[in-house]
């Protein structure tokens, strides 16, 4: 979606102008959210008693995310922009 608005929106602007370009982005955010209202899935409960450790949630998706070859190059990229 990203790749999408970031070729779009100047196409759009440059056509149309920046109202309608304003337009179309704030129509594409309100059908994205009434889009999402429309997931009906449950959580699982979690278990009694167990309290999850923020620091070892944080290190198990480091270790996931540099450990897949494709995540693996993803924030370097996101974060120069």
């Amino acid at each position: 979606m990203r790749s999408v608005t970031s070729i779009g929106g100047p196409t759009v602007a440059g056509l149309a102008g920046a109202p309608a370009a304003l337009w179309a982005s704030a129509a594409g955010m309100a059908a994205s959210g009434l889009l999402a209202l429309t997931v009906r899935t449950r959580e699982a409960r979690p278990v009694p008693g167990r309290v999850p450790r923020l620091g070892r949630q944080i290190g198990e998706g480091v270790r996931f995310v540099l450990g897949h070859p494709v995540l693996r190059g993803r924030p370097r990229r996101a974060s120069r922009w």
